[in-house]
């Protein structure tokens, strides 16, 4: 490996990881202080432009990688391709004008008062829709980064320039007194200064290593082409955040912005809960892709039922904090965020569920079966926009939290007949629900320490939290088998070097 390549890999660890601790940090502070009618507007809005991302990137952002990585004797060479790199961001930059255009004209004032009737609404869409530019020519320069293998300066970009403006930013308004206003402009403010890095950055690699290309015909061609599959990607992945975002979107329209913002933090602390399976699957699509390469379906299975019984080991006790102490833990964050025991209950089974089984996903995706896998996740998203549809009007939050529930065990449930019928693989074992019973089960008596007015009531959340994930911890150390330990040691102590 070379030394460039090392070290881009090493700064793209750091990168990621420093992006999740600022971000949850910053989107703590900034439910805090806005309390949750605030919140839920500015969740509202920040969903609705990530959807709309998603299309005006046109998928360039996965797209490019595969242009500038391709090899063969039919294929450009990659200064040819860089030079090409500006018809793709004028296509994403024109993708990007269409939707403020449509809020100039009036799109924003006819969803303010159609389905978000919230005072302003339409004002934080237009300023939030603003930074869209920015961050579809951030995802188009980071495709053409990571598909030349040097990720670095689009890691510096996304996940620590931007970051860094944004709560440095937000921090700054708050003492002036915004609040609202505040998240809005510092999060749009930060994704144009990340955006002209990123851009000064290229144009400086362009101007060394890109060519000219003498036909026009054929550089269209090559630019139709690799749309043609980006955007079939930028689908897929729409689908999936839509998936994700449905609850929400629906509850925005039958509910209030209150409730909202107590259901989006929820969702924002729940993140833990799938973040070790995150960090674990990073290379396990690559793993699959080589086994199945090697038509060797029983390393699938071991490699699979491996990866869950880890993320089981550290997941299930996250899962059973929130279930027995998640809604007193979120009045951490003001009383304006005091929500159903029940509400939260649901939404940490959803994580639960999604991040045990989403080595599912990259079984089927990993083997030729991304058709497949599209469809089980359009079904997703249908039964999710129904049951939203039915149950949010009775029951608000609960029934927008169900609805998730509901969704996401059918489509796991058809992934894993799915892996089976299609590799005769079935990766779940007795072993993964004791890890999960263990872990309920312990929290059970503790979970007594919770109740209690006021700061009581958060004192006593924490401390039996505390109590109970440091027993969890003590006594799975002890009763775990000594390759799994090697396999957790392991797996930390590389964390640990890459930062």
């Amino acid at each position: 490996m070379s030394e460039l390549r090392r070290s881009g890999l090493m700064i793209a660890a750091f990168g990621m990881i420093f992006q999740q601790v600022i971000s949850f940090s910053s989107g703590l502070i900034i439910a805090r202080v806005l309390g949750a009618a605030e919140y839920g507007v500015f969740t509202l809005a920040r969903n609705v432009q990530q959807a709309v991302c998603l299309f005006s990137r046109l998928g360039l952002d996965v797209g490019l990688q595969r242009f500038m990585g391709e090899v063969g004797a039919a294929t450009l060479d990659q200064s040819r391709r860089l030079g090409m790199i500006g018809k793709f961001r004028t296509a994403a930059l024109a993708a990007s004008l269409l939707p403020i255009l449509l809020l100039v004209l009036g799109l924003g004032n006819w969803v303010e008062r159609s389905f978000y009737r919230y005072e302003g609404f339409s004002a934080v869409l237009l300023l939030t829709f603003l930074a869209i530019p920015f961050l579809s020519d951030l995802a188009v320069l980071g495709g053409v980064y990571r598909g030349t293998k040097n990720p670095a300066p689009a890691v510096i970009a996304e996940f620590i320039v931007m970051p860094s403006v944004r709560l440095a930013t937000i921090v700054l308004l708050f003492a002036g007194g915004f609040r609202l206003w505040g998240v809005v402009v510092g999060t749009s403010l930060a994704s144009l200064i990340a955006w002209a890095y990123l851009t000064w950055k290229f144009k400086a690699y362009q101007r060394t290593f890109a060519k000219s290309f003498n036909s026009a015909g054929e550089a269209y061609a090559q630019v139709r082409r690799t749309l043609g599959y980006s955007i079939v990607i930028a689908c897929a992945m729409s689908v999936t955040l839509m998936t994700r975002s449905v609850d929400t979107f629906f509850l925005g329209y039958f509910a209030s912005a209150h409730d909202v913002g107590q259901y989006a933090l929820v969702q924002m602390m729940l993140i833990l809960v799938g973040l070790f399976g995150a960090a674990l699957g990073q290379s396990l699509g690559a793993q699959i892709a080589e086994k199945f390469g090697a038509n060797d379906s029983a390393g699938i299975e071991l490699l699979l039922e491996r990866n869950v019984r880890l993320i089981a080991l550290v997941s299930c006790p996250l899962f059973a904090v929130f279930c027995f102490w998640g809604s007193d833990l979120v009045l951490i964050f003001g009383p304006t965020y005091q929500i159903s025991s029940a509400v939260v209950r649901w939404l940490a089974a959803s994580s639960l569920l999604l991040t045990l089984m989403a080595c599912a996903g990259f079984a089927l995706s990993m083997t030729g079966k991304h058709a497949l896998e599209l469809k089980i996740l359009l079904l997703g998203l249908v039964v999710s926009v129904c049951l939203c549809a039915y149950l949010i009007p009775v029951w608000g939050q609960l029934g927008a939290a169900f609805a998730v529930f509901v969704s996401l065990s059918i489509v796991n449930l058809l992934r894993l007949y799915a892996v089976w019928r299609v590799l005769r693989v079935f990766h779940l074992r007795w072993a993964h629900l004791r890890i999960l019973g263990v872990a309920v089960l312990l929290a059970l008596p503790l979970s007594l320490t919770a109740g209690g007015e006021g700061i009581s009531r958060i004192l006593r959340a924490c401390g039996g939290t505390c109590a109970y994930l440091v027993l969890y911890a003590s006594l799975t150390w002890m009763l775990l088998e000594q390759k799994d330990r090697d396999r957790l040691k392991l797996f930390f102590m590389q964390r640990l070097k890459k930062v």
